[in-house]
């Protein structure tokens, strides 16, 4: 009897573990993985670990669009905005997360964001490939998306191509 209590709780102890090293819900943008429904495939590949929150397209929105970015933790929800070139986005940025954040871009937006604060920028999208956005602080735990024209882009840096002035 002492030998079968030992046996399930060692049995109860290996299924916890082995169910905590199932899929995570972070990968890199082209595999596919890290967006609340683990199998959706990123539409533009990043360089680094993207931690995949889904995709909004805002190319049916005319020349402007107001768009909300969630910064949560270690995550941007949508993690990928498709625009058309030259659009201009309104962006709402809310930190819902524990920690500080950025929505920053290679080309003049750097906005920190306290938890449970918001902010607001504006950019425009590139006239080709992609315009990554990112945390400073987080890219490399996968903070980081991207406004894209077409699906199947990739970047490999940060862009500068399109990108506006923050605030307004």
């Amino acid at each position: 009897m002492r030998n079968l209590v030992r046996l399930v709780a060692v049995m109860t102890l290996v299924g916890v573990v082995a169910g905590g090293c199932g899929k995570s819900n972070s990968g890199s943008a082209g595999s596919g993985t890290g967006t609340g429904t683990a199998d959706t495939a990123a539409p533009v590949k990043l360089s680094g670990t993207t931690n995949n929150h889904g995709t909004k397209d805002f190319t049916g929105k005319g020349g402007s669009a107001d768009v909300t970015v969630e910064l949560d933790d270690f995550y941007m929800a949508p993690t990928f905005i498709k625009a058309k070139a030259g659009q201009t986005l309104s962006i709402t940025i809310k930190n819902d997360g524990k920690n500080a954040h950025t929505f920053t871009t290679g080309g003049g937006v750097d906005e920190q964001v306290n938890p449970g604060k918001s902010a607001k920028a504006s950019l425009t999208a590139p006239a080709s490939g992609v315009l990554v956005y990112y945390c400073r602080f987080h890219q490399g735990q996968g903070m980081q998306g991207a406004v894209y024209l077409k699906d199947g882009a990739s970047s490999e840096t940060p862009s500068t191509a399109g990108s506006g002035g923050s605030g307004y």
